[in-house]
Order: C-alpha cells, then structure tokens, then sequence
C-alpha cells in the first residue's frame, strides 16, 4: 500500500488548526493505516511548535521550525522532509472527511498509472458540519483556462512530480496550487478521479455584503489566476474576465440590486480587456455576443436564488454584424421578465402549452466526438406509418459514421412497410414479421445489433438532431458512466412542441417511486445491456423501460443526465400510453414497487416522496427558462422539417 503524506503549513495559528491536525492523524486508526499515512505541519513560530507537542504528546506528528511567508512556500518545506510516495497539502483551516485514506489508497490500486488524483468536498461550517458540495471537474488545459477546477487541498500528488516540476511557486499567495496543475496539464501528467468526498473546506456563513477588503482579495486572487495563465501562453476564458469586471463594479458600488448599471459596467470592462487585442469588426462583434452570453449564464445562478431582483435582461435588436460592439448590445429593464416566473409543475404532465413550432438551435448540429464506439438503436413498430418516416428520418439525418439501425415492424396494416422499404439502403436491417407485443419486438430488433452503445425508440418518437454525436462524445470523456438520458420535448401530431421537461442531476434514490427518465432519449452500454440478461423483460406491456432501468440500478450501473434535449416523445389520441395508463401502465407500475418496496404504496406517499426531486426539477426549469432566452439571442434557431410519407401497405421481410 503506498504512503501518503499531509502536510500543513501554519502561517498563522487559527481556532481550528486542532481540528485540521486531528483530522489527518485521525488515520491512524489501526496499524495498518498507521504505517502509511504521515503528518506534517510546518509552523512559523516555536511556540506554536510547543503548542501542537503539548496537544498531540502521543501521536506520529512531525513538526518542523522554519521562517516562511504563504502556504506554498510552506508546503514546499514540507516536502522536503517526507518519506512518503504520495503528498498532499492541507490548509490550517480545513479538514480531512472521514475514510478519506481508504478511499485515496483504493483510486491508486484501480489506477496504478496515475500521478495526480483528485477528489470533491463539502463546504462545512464552524462546527464541522457539511453544507454545499464542492464537485471537481477534470483539470484539463479547457477546464483550467475557464475556472479553478479542483477542489482546494482534495489532491493528492506523486512526490516525484515536485522534483520534476519544481514544486508550488512560492510567490503566489492565493493560487499556487492552480499554477501548479497548470503546469500539470500542459505535460500530460495522467489524474484520476477519487469517488468520494474527502476534504471539508472552511466557510464562513454570514448573511452579509462583503467588505470593500474582503472583495479586494477577491481581485487580486482573480488577477493572480488570469496573469498565471498568460504567463503559460494561455488565453483566460470569458469566465475569468468577467469574474473579475463583477467584483470591479461591486467595488464602484454598482451592486447586483442596481441591475443594468452593474451589467453596463461588467460589459463594458470585459470588452475593454478583449478589445487589448488587434481584432477586426467582424471579431469584435463575437467577441461581444460571447461575452454576453456568458455574464447572462453567470448572473441567471444568482437571480434564481433572488428571483425579486431580477428586473432585467439582455436584448439582442438584430445588430448589424458591421456596427461596433458596443452599439450592437441593448441592456434594457424589464418590471416582470417572464423567464423568472415561478412555474407550475411540468414533468409528469403530457400535454402543458399551446402547441408551438419545434425550434433546434444552430448549436445542436454542431459536431462534437471522432469516437470509435458505436451505436446501435432498434425501432419497433405497429401500424405507425403516419409518424415513422419522420422517425426514421431523425435517426438517419444524425449521420453518424458508425450506426447500426434496426426496424422490428409487426406485420402492419397500414402503409408502414412501404415507408420501410424507402430507407432501407440506409437501414441496417429490418423485418417485417408477427410479434407478441412491443417488448418482444424490442428483443427481436436488439438480438440483431453489436454496437457498443445501445438504444430503442418507438416509431412515433423522434431524436433531435446531434443527439447521438453529444451521447458518444459523453461516453468517450466518462468510462466510469454505464447509462444516460437526457432532458425531453412533447410534440403533437404536427410536430409542435406542447410541452418539455428539463430534469435535474440523476437521482439514484427517486427513481424507485416514480420513472422521470424519457426513454426515447436513454442509452446504454451493451456491458450495461450483458449485466441484465440482454432482454426486456417481455411480461411488461407499458413500463418495460422502467423495468430496465431498475435492474440496470439493481447491478450498480451508474446513471448519468445529459442537460440537453436529446429526443422528442410524441402525444397522440390513440397512443398506447393514454390507452394503457389507466390500466395496464397502473398494473406493471404497481407490480414494479412492489418488487422494489416491499409494497405498494399510495399515490400521496409518492408524491411526497417525490418532492424533493420535483423541487431540484423545477430549479432546473427555472433556471432553462431564464437562459434559453439569451441563447436564442445569439445562436439562431432552425425549424425542424420531418419528410412526409406516403400510403401503402403491404407484409414483407428483408435483412441487411
């Protein structure tokens, strides 16, 4: 088992440097864990020195004496005096959750090969206890020029990477520990993610504006980053930029509740430090849009959490391409923006607005994976021959280089056959044979596929366009991931929209008492598919999808939303799920909690176990409301144009 190494550089002392040290020896539980975790603190001054032998007399504690100025520098002295093969750095402040060796010690066994392993935290309050989350993203060059990335003091390095790399850097005072992963990203070194939660950073929560010294910190820290990333050649994201414009206009006192003069000045600063460099009008004028875009998904997280301040937004007048920038954005006030009104519940419901037309932005046709996984998707079907053309043709349109696309017909009466035999040089295979119901149908088609990632959609549903390219692209970026699904539109028989559901990150708990996952936009690996049996369970007649994901959840699979509309269910007078909902849906629902709980419970109990998700839900919606304004703004919307087909009937087979 390797050893790790915590190291904490004492500055200064504080209330809760006991607390920090206790949390590292606290490893020290059993002998086994003792041999291999050592603690260090770096201390400023002999007496607290004292201090820390006095509080620990029994412990492994090693102390060292020295004169030093920031915790990097600490850190770097720390370093120097340890025996372990793997270091981390913890702030006097913070503190170290429980398990959290185990859970290091078994990321290295699963991946011997990396050198940086990363982990989240919670924010936890005077008392220790945990409050918000604190989530990591992959410290790539992408994600680091965006944002600091990983979660203060969870990292753990390889100790040979300080005498290859040299160490922190002394004289950063707030992001020694970002330079240093930068310069982590720029030579490849391989990271692995930690799956759990192992460092509680300090916070303190007071309900309060902060200090014109408190936001004075926030500007040099802010600047500190940006400089760090043009001294490594590194162009800041928009995120920075105007990170550091908001704290620049709190300090003008031009505060979030004065709404557009805190926007005007945010704006028109970040444009100012773009502007530094030779671009033509043409660039000028993204240069803009994208700036726009970004402060307005910025400002849309705190206007959520204070919805009565939001009295304003950005609009867009059709600016002229050749205008300068500054005339082609209007920031105006509005009393009562509809994008923040609180909604009423949408997921669950069928059918919610007016029906309108169905808008893809530009964006979604934008080609994103060069994967190797392929994609194989069966689509049975019965007498649909009104709607399947269009669900053939959403399919087909995604080009994807490696799909593998399956039609299980049932022998229909109707002109679906003939719509069939118009696509099938560019089907792979379809058939045209008696079933004994949907799932048998969705077996017969998926026994007859081999790609890597697998999906069924119903020939009245269709994908939206760059779906399968957006859910390969997560596949390849998420090995760790077996099943996704993303956010659903509800389409009319003329294809308008009538109602959507925009759903929160999965929860693994929620899904027992109600299915929130559209099944017209789920994939999975055929590991995931192998892991069940390989079939749908054909005694289901309406919630065989459900049934799948709850034995996908029974084998530890792990689920992942997608925040993006990834296909569009279609509400018909005659579908099957108005007809069977009442009666058998209830059944095959009431038989599936009985199999999971133990019983079946009530429709008030459901509700109420259901709350807590239907609220994360509705911030999830209030929060797309808000920012799908903006983005149809900037990025231009096209109407989605189905094919139409044409009547005939007949009974044939044919395979590929």
């Amino acid at each position: 088992m390797k050893q790790i190494a915590v190291i904490i550089p004492l500055v200064e002392w504080t209330d809760y440097v006991l607390r920090s040290v206790n949390s590292a020896l606290s490893a020290n539980t059993t002998d086994s864990i003792s041999q291999n975790v050592e603690c260090v603190v770096v201390v400023n001054r002999e007496e607290d020195a004292s201090r820390l032998r006095s509080e620990f007399p029994n412990q492994s504690l090693k102390i060292v004496t020295h004169s030093f100025c920031s915790l990097a520098e600490g850190f770097n002295l720390g370093c120097a005096v340890i025996n372990s093969d793997y270091v981390m750095k913890l702030s006097p402040d913070n503190i170290l959750m429980d398990s959290w060796f185990e859970a290091s010690a078994e990321t290295m066994a699963s991946n011997p090969t990396a050198r940086m392993l990363y982990g989240a935290g919670f924010e936890v309050d005077q008392n220790d206890l945990p409050h918000k989350e604190r989530n990591p993203r992959l410290p790539s060059l992408r994600n680091l020029c965006s944002r600091v990335s990983l979660v203060e003091d969870a990292v753990i390095y390889d100790r040979r990477l300080f005498q290859e790399f040299g160490g922190f850097d002394a004289t950063r005072q707030f992001h020694a520990d970002f330079e240093f992963a930068l310069r982590l990203a720029m030579a490849k070194v391989p990271v692995a993610e930690i799956k759990a939660k192992i460092i509680g950073n300090r916070v303190t929560y007071v309900r309060r504006k902060a200090t014109p010294e408190e936001m004075g910190k926030q500007l040099f820290a802010t600047n500190e980053a940006i400089e760090i990333l043009k001294s490594h050649e590194l162009e800041p994201a928009d995120r920075w930029i105007l990170h550091r414009a908001a704290i620049e206009a709190d300090l003008a006192g031009h505060t979030r509740l004065s709404s557009i003069s805190f926007d005007r000045h945010v704006f028109q600063s970040a444009f100012n430090y773009r502007l530094a460099g030779n671009l033509t009008s043409s660039q000028k004028f993204t240069t803009a849009m994208s700036l726009a875009l970004e402060h307005a998904r910025i400002e849309s997280n705190h206007l959520l959490k204070r919805p009565r301040f939001a009295t304003r937004f950005l609009r867009f007048n059709e600016p002229d391409p050749q205008a300068k920038p500054e005339q082609a954005l209007e920031i105006q006030a509005a009393t009562k923006p509809a994008s923040v009104d609180r909604p009423s519940r949408r997921i669950f419901q069928l059918k919610y607005n007016e029906p309108s037309p169905l808008l893809i932005p530009n964006s979604y046709y934008q080609k994103r994976s060069t994967s190797s996984l392929s994609i194989s998707i069966a689509t049975p079907n019965l007498n649909q021959g009104v709607f399947i053309e269009r669900t053939l043709t959403s399919v087909l349109d995604q080009q994807y280089p490696k799909l593998e696309y399956v039609v299980q017909d049932g022998c229909s009466r109707d002109n679906s056959v003939e719509v069939i035999r118009k696509y099938e040089s560019q089907i792979s295979s379809w058939q045209s044979v008696k079933d004994h119901g949907q799932s048998h149908a969705i077996n017969m088609g998926l026994e007859r596929t081999s790609g890597d990632i697998m999906a069924y959609l119903n020939s009245d549903d269709i994908l939206l366009p760059g779906s399968l390219d957006y859910v390969v692209n997560h596949f390849e970026q998420h090995p760790e991931v077996d099943v996704v699904y993303g956010d659903r539109l509800l389409i009319d028989e003329e294809d308008r929209v009538i109602n959507y559901w925009v759903l929160p990150e999965h929860d693994a708990g929620a899904i027992v008492w109600a299915d929130f996952i559209p099944q017209e936009t789920m994939f999975w690996r055929r590991s995931a598919w192998d892991a069940i049996g390989g079939k749908v369970d054909e005694s289901f007649h309406f919630a065989m999808d459900w049934d799948m994901i709850l034995r996908f959840r029974s084998h530890g699979l792990r689920f992942a939303h997608l925040p993006r509309f990834l296909g569009a269910f279609r509400i018909t007078e005659s579908q099957k799920t108005n007809q069977l909902q009442a009666s058998v849906g209830q059944q095959d629902m009431n038989r599936l909690r009985k199999r999971e709980l133990g019983y079946i419970p009530s429709d008030i109990e459901i509700a109420h176990r259901m709350e807590h998700y239907v609220s994360k839900q509705k911030q999830a919606e209030q929060k797309h409301k808000f920012t799908s304004y903006i983005t149809r703004c900037v990025n231009a919307t096209t109407a989605w144009k189905p094919s139409s087909s044409s009547p005939s009937s007949s009974c044939v087979s044919r395979a590929a």
